[in-house]
């Protein structure tokens, strides 16, 4: 099995929230699978924010103190940067507003001019092992077509209104997204 070697550069910038920490190694264990046959690490920057913010949820102290929730996330963080050197990671601790749409402003903000593509994970995403394949496939054929502007989702369901539609594969356009109990 040969090791990729990217052309582009990317970021994979990842808003966790306290509450979220139980399915975090999940998240880091396919992290690691989705970077460890890059040949060229220096090329993927990992940043992850944990945050600690308690402005919508408390921590339940009974349960786990802010001391344990930062060592299972660094925990987790020493793990990725064994086989991935390029991790960058921030506390958030404040207790204002800043969630997942500031992280997220703030990522592509912060990358925007040093990355070619800036990918936006969730503590409970995994990216296929194939997705710097097929980002790196999607880049060269926008290139010759000369395209540059666009989105790509691994996503597989659709889980947005309407005004997201010029992302949806047309087979998908029609269907109508019900949440229920069973994912459906």
């Amino acid at each position: 099995n040969m090791n990729t070697i990217l052309k582009n550069k990317y970021v994979i910038g990842t808003h966790v929230m306290f509450f979220e920490i139980e399915m975090f190694k999940d998240f880091i264990d396919g992290l690691i699978n989705l970077l460890e046959k890059i040949e060229n690490k220096e090329n993927v920057i990992v940043d992850l924010c944990f945050n600690l913010s308690q402005k919508l949820e408390k921590i339940d102290v009974n349960k786990i103190d802010k001391k344990e929730l930062l060592a299972k996330f660094s925990n987790q963080v020493r793990r990725l940067e064994h086989v991935h050197p390029n991790v960058k990671w921030s506390v958030h601790q404040g207790d204002d507003f800043y969630f997942h749409a500031d992280y997220r402003r703030d990522l592509n903000y912060n990358y925007c001019k040093k990355v070619d593509y800036v990918m936006w994970g969730e503590t409970d995403s995994f990216f296929p092992k194939e997705a710097f394949q097929a980002l790196e496939s999607l880049s060269k054929y926008t290139d010759e077509q000369n395209i540059h502007r666009y989105i790509m989702s691994f996503a597989d369901r659709k889980m947005w209104d309407s005004s997201w539609d010029p992302t949806v594969h047309k087979d998908y356009v029609d269907l109508e997204y019900i949440d229920d109990e069973n994912h459906h």
